[in-house]
């Protein structure tokens, strides 16, 4: 083998070499160096880089690097890629170090420890190598290794953990997955890269495995793994992969390659292909950290700010929206309920809820009567439905869906409804910092195909953007109360829910006032925006189906959506679901419409029925009580701060 390719070697190679000392000499470095393409402008460790993301140089040293992890407060730690026994290099990310050929570093010093190559941060507070030996923890705050070693030998390379279970999950010495509880004993996650000779891994946002997987035969490939271990696909890459992460908004993820460049596969797109970065060093791990930014290290190879490049390895960081680790790191990040972790437990769930594992709420299975006392005593049907709160819709890319006939029955008649396919996904959400009322209740909009409906005219609308007057013309959507989980399968909804709804396409009535567009922030579990609220689309009316809730027709809250736009791409998430229809799995391709709870041709003062509940928990079965009691009140300004839902139209509708 030449000196530069000693220099730029393949992994297995550089990890079996780990008991020699890892200093190569700076001379080789300098040939590597040679064969690069021309020094860029000033601040490009990358000749090219897509815009508008940003790069810059944290630290260098004469070190060969491997894994990337994070101290507490930010600092990133990087080891000298080992089979076992390397010690971690420290970058202060809140000092001045010195200034090298027009390039601000970091402080830097380095602490004996007992790593392997690959790193990863865990929830616990701990950051886990994968070594020859195992499973080796170590001390996120000081870099030294705690004693903890377990699971069977790993090949130091790749690690993850599972935002699922929290199970570590790294690479054996065969390239089979391996999966251990901290402290105990490994077992097999996957045999799908068996015999194959992978290296970073890393958990998507919907929940797959992606693996760098570097056998040349047939080509270099990322390896997708479903959560159960089995094959979901290879994408077939140009170049040799090693480190890899994923741009949650952008719904791509990058794969670090050992000839400098960095690939970009947009698995929102048909896993289509192109050039992130090129121009750089050899690449090799990569991490992303709490700022969004991915840090990835290149060996023996530096470009500074001034165009001089070296033979020192470098750390650089690439900014901003990529997706780190969220469950268990104290924050409430985009796709979760909850975090546990959070200071003093700021960000967990409803009364009534856990917050699970992987950061969703689930409600607490339990069983209770509710009944109320007044005279004269009735018993009447059990309470099926609740108002709506907030919620924020996404369009769900077509898939085969058997769909089921219903009917439906609301003020606007019955009719015989053929669901076609799930078309929206909503999720609760917080509009205009107003708070969200029930976090675990979602909606599927399934798009339907209906007998020819008599447009309706002239019905006014009011909620908290005030009063329209509108024509409605046809049925859209059927809306269904979901249950959603981004890791697992969820059971479905407990009762009671929010209503099912008839959605109808709607337009501003002949002569009626148009509608004065305006803006609204929204955060839910995928994201934080701000809305522009343009026209109104479609009115969603309460419904009866299948005869289960002959009650619903009467219920006052509809929804008005509206078309809404924000600048913000959105990208792709995937998703579980589950309702009446049984379980699915969606992705959500696209943001839409902002739909308002509202009145229909609301009147003068209206009476309503109250009743006071008082719960009594029994087993095994449930039943409701409920003794009427007539009271009259004024009509109220309905969505205000009342619920609403973002619902999107397909981009193939009109504009």
């Amino acid at each position: 083998m030449s000196l530069i390719n000693n220099c730029a070697g393949r992994h297995v190679g550089r990890v079996r070499r780990s008991l020699l000392t890892w200093s190569l000499p700076r001379a080789c470095a300098a040939l590597v160096a040679v064969g690069l393409p021309a020094a860029a402008s000033a601040g490009m460790s990358y000749t090219f880089l897509e815009p508008p993301f940003t790069q810059e140089i944290i630290g260098v040293a004469d070190q060969f690097f491997g894994g990337v992890a994070f101290a507490p407060d930010g600092d990133v730690w990087v080891d000298e890629c080992s089979g076992s026994g390397s010690q971690l290099h420290r970058y202060d990310m809140q000092g001045v170090g010195p200034v090298v050929n027009g390039t601000q570093l970091k402080p830097h010093t380095v602490v004996p420890s007992n790593a392997g190559c690959g790193l990863a941060n865990h929830p616990d507070g701990f950051i886990y190598s994968n070594s020859y030996s195992g499973v080796v923890q170590i001390n996120a705050s000081t870099g030294a290794a705690t004693g903890l070693l377990f699971g069977a030998a790993g090949n130091a390379l790749g690690i993850a953990v599972n935002p699922a279970t929290n199970d570590v999950i790294y690479v054996a010495s065969d390239g089979t997955i391996l999966k251990a509880p901290v402290g105990g004993a490994s077992s097999t996650f996957s045999t799908a890269t068996t015999g194959n000779f992978v290296d970073g891994i890393f958990f998507g946002p919907d929940g797959k495995l992606y693996a760098s997987n570097r056998t040349a035969s047939p080509n270099y490939r990322v390896t997708v793994i479903n959560p159960n271990g089995s094959l979901n696909r290879d994408i077939q890459l140009p170049s040799e992969p090693d480190g890899i992460a994923f741009h949650v908004s952008g719904g791509f993820l990058i794969t670090m390659n050992t000839d400098g460049t960095i690939t970009k596969v947009d698995v929102s797109n048909a896993d289509a292909i192109t050039t992130f970065a090129s121009g750089g060093g050899r690449n090799d791990l990569s991490a992303v950290g709490a700022d969004g930014c991915v840090y990835t290290t290149q060996d023996f190879f530096t470009r500074y700010d001034n165009g001089v490049t070296s033979g020192e390895s470098s750390v650089v960081r690439i900014c901003s929206g990529f997706n780190p680790p969220l469950c268990g790191n104290g924050t409430l990040d985009v796709g979760e309920d909850c975090d546990l972790s959070s200071p003093a437990g700021a960000f967990v769930c409803q009364p009534g809820e856990v917050c699970t594992a992987n950061c969703n709420c689930e409600l607490v299975a339990v069983t209770t009567t509710t009944s109320t006392t007044s005279s004269p005593t009735t018993t009447g049907p059990a309470t099926t439905t609740t108002i709506p709160g907030h919620f924020q819709c996404y369009e769900i890319k077509p898939a085969a869906f058997t769909g089921p006939l219903v009917t439906s029955q609301d003020q606007f008649g019955t009719l015989g409804l053929t669901l076609r396919y799930p078309h929206r996904l909503c999720a609760p959400a917080d509009k205009n910092q107003e708070g969200m009322d029930d976090p675990v209740q979602h909606i599927t909009g399934y798009s339907v195909k209906a007998p020819r409906f008599i447009k309706q005219t002239n019905q006014l609308v009011r909620n908290q953007f005030g009063d329209l007057t509108l024509d409605v013309v046809r049925p859209d959507l059927f809306m269904v109360p979901t249950a959603k989980n981004l890791q697992s399968q969820p059971p479905p909804l407990s009762l009671p829910t929010i209503d099912h709804f008839a959605c109808y396409k709607v337009k501003r009535s002949r002569g009626a006032a148009k509608f004065a567009p305006r803006s609204v922030t929204i955060g839910d579990q995928f994201e934080n925006i701000t809305l522009n609220v343009l026209r109104p689309m479609r009115l969603c009316a309460p419904s009866n189906k299948n005869g289960e809730d002959p009650t619903a027709p009467a219920h006052p809250t509809h929804l008005l959506c509206y078309k809404a736009k924000s600048s913000t791409p959105f990208g792709t998430i995937a998703a579980n679901i589950t309702n009446q229809f049984g379980p699915d799995q969606v992705q959500l391709i696209h943001r839409r419409e902002l739909c308002v709870p509202s009145e229909k041709n609301p009147g003068a003062p209206t009476t309503t029925t109250t009743s006071t509940v008082v719960p009594t928990t029994v087993a095994p079965t449930t039943s409701t009580i409920v003794t009427p009691t007539t009271s009259t009140s004024t009509t109220t300004l309905i969505g205000s701060p009342g619920g609403a839902f973002i619902e999107d139209l397909r981009s193939t509708e009109s504009r």
